[in-house]
């Protein structure tokens, strides 16, 4: 039977900080990974060293360029396979290689406890080269732009503007990636079925990013961090086949919860200081902030996200803008002038909440030198 989770929030808008969240339960304001040239300190306990300590064979297996030996992600997994993703169009994505490297970790060790980490690259732009599913998806019968312009690729990035075809082509494009991303999970499903894998397994389906395709004038995701960019799909499976009906919460879960529950299901002690808390055990906080996250820019942009209302404002504070939720969940009007003792309150508790996070900041966060071929595969990501 597997699970939906009907809110789940991710850290930030971009992938680095975002899986650093993940793998250590702890938000950006905790963890001190804001920038691309950063790496975690090594005071800072990870998933997979609690798990590896406890006993549990640990694997990683990524095709995102976040995972390179130079940011130190690696540390605390038995096995660690970084594959060069294709990150510029006409070259063909690493997700073949990983895939099969995958199967290949299960078979070695389903006779053990284990943790494996996968980090496919699609639906990532730039969308290059090697889907089969390639304009298998056409949303205006006019092929006004091809699928691996140099001007599409530079808009995605926010380098262009782009028509109204390109950003259908766009989204086009981005919708086959993700069949061509669901293609290799069910390859690796298929894969544990054979090999016999139960319901004492557990499957978590997750994104570190949504995308933007326009909805607030921006394309890609390294803008402000609306739902667009930040309320992320999280599927949990017991077993690679499983019975009856799904079921979907209404619970609000976020990816900084994954630590302390997986720690949970396999029956290890959690590190004391998580932000995070066990999806398993009662939700302990259903009013006050539920999630934070930031965008990925010099002065970052911040959203705090309660049960209903959700506040984003600049670290300068000169931007504010507060949304229903419940009403608006495409955050289309504003409320701080219709509302403004609302927005003033909110404001109030945002800035209290983070002051006591940054207070309690735990890191010593180093700065790492981009080599030549490191920044270029950034610009190719868009994030420089």
């Amino acid at each position: 039977r597997s699970r939906g989770l009907g809110d789940v929030y991710k850290r930030q808008s971009w992938t680095y900080p975002s899986v650093v969240s993940l793998l250590t339960g702890r938000y950006p304001l905790e963890h001190g990974i804001s920038y691309l040239d950063q790496v975690l300190g090594d005071t800072v306990p990870m998933l997979q060293q609690t798990l590896q300590t406890a006993g549990i064979r640990t694997g990683c297996i990524a095709e995102n360029t976040f995972f390179a030996e130079h940011y130190k992600l690696n540390r605390g997994f038995d096995e660690y396979r970084y594959i060069l993703p294709g990150h510029a169009q006409g070259k063909e994505r690493g997700s073949d290689a990983m895939t099969q490297a995958a199967i290949n970790f299960l078979d070695a060790h389903k006779n053990d406890r284990f943790f494996l980490y996968l980090h496919y690259f699609p639906p990532h732009a730039p969308y290059a080269e090697g889907n089969p599913n390639a304009q298998s998806i056409t949303t205006d019968p006019i092929e006004a732009i091809p699928p691996v312009d140099d001007a599409m690729h530079r808009a995605e990035v926010g380098l262009a503007p782009m028509s109204r075809e390109g950003v259908n082509h766009l989204r086009a494009r981005y919708d086959e990636n993700i069949f061509y991303a669901d293609a290799h999970v069910r390859r690796l499903l298929e894969a544990m079925r054979e090999m016999g894998f139960g319901a004492d397994t557990a499957i978590i389906i997750c994104s570190d990013h949504g995308e933007e395709f326009g909805e607030h004038g921006h394309l890609g995701h390294s803008d402000p961090p609306y739902e667009t960019l930040i309320h992320v799909p999280f599927i949990l499976v017991r077993g690679a086949e499983p019975t009856g009906p799904g079921t979907r919460s209404a619970r609000v879960a976020r990816l900084i919860d994954l630590f302390p529950t997986i720690c949970g299901w396999l029956r290890i002690e959690a590190p004391d200081g998580l932000a995070g808390s066990s999806l398993i055990e009662p939700a302990q906080n259903t009013r006050g902030i539920l999630n934070f996250a930031q965008s990925q820019s010099t002065h970052p942009i911040e959203a705090y996200v309660w049960q209903r209302y959700k506040l984003i404002r600049d670290s300068a504070g000169a931007r504010i803008e507060v949304y229903d939720l419940e009403q608006d969940p495409r955050e289309t009007c504003n409320l701080v002038d219709l509302r403004p003792v609302l927005a003033d309150y909110l404001l109030a508790e945002a800035l209290a909440w983070r002051a006591a996070k940054t207070s309690t900041m735990q890191t010593d966060a180093e700065r790492v030198e981009l080599d030549h071929e490191a920044t270029e595969t950034l610009k190719a990501l868009g994030y420089l």
